[in-house]
């Protein structure tokens, strides 16, 4: 059960759960939808699930690093989420859980990450993803209502 300082979002897409889901375990579609440069999925229980964003010549800019608990058609269960950053200390380890339930009109896919911490820097990271994940989430809608039209032609 999530706390009461976890951050859970939730998007309404155009897919089954499970091309949902795969939307979280394909370097393609994660470069597509959200922004990430470099990855490395190993998309079973145990693999390895680490994202790597605002790469340059001077190194990573953010860096999250996980390993996948359990997977499923309509889920992924993420634990050991740590994340890294020149600009804080590295926090974690968090959870994450991506959950997508059928709907008439394909899924509603839900995003729960919990762990947080106290502290300023816990406090910082806590805000910052209660901020960042539904934009990130409306970008994915975006991108799946792409995906969907382009499977229907």
């Amino acid at each position: 059960m999530p706390s009461l300082r976890a951050v859970s979002n939730s998007v309404d897409l155009p897919l089954g759960p499970e091309s949902a889901i795969g939307l979280f375990l394909d370097p393609g579609h994660l470069r597509a939808w959200w922004g990430v440069e470099r990855c490395l999925v190993e998309p079973y229980a145990g693999g390895a699930y680490t994202l790597a964003w605002q790469i340059t010549r001077d190194g990573l800019g953010y860096v999250t690093s996980c390993v996948v608990r359990a997977i499923g058609e309509g889920f992924l269960k993420i634990g050991t989420v740590v994340y890294l950053s020149s600009q804080r200390p590295v926090m974690g380890p968090m959870s994450l859980e991506v959950v997508a339930q059928p709907t008439p009109s394909g899924c509603r896919l839900t995003v729960v990450q919990d762990g947080y911490r106290e502290g300023p820097d816990w406090a910082w990271y806590h805000e910052a993803v209660e901020t960042a994940w539904p934009l990130v989430l409306a970008t994915l809608a975006d991108y799946a209502e792409k995906e969907a039209s382009a499977a229907s032609e």
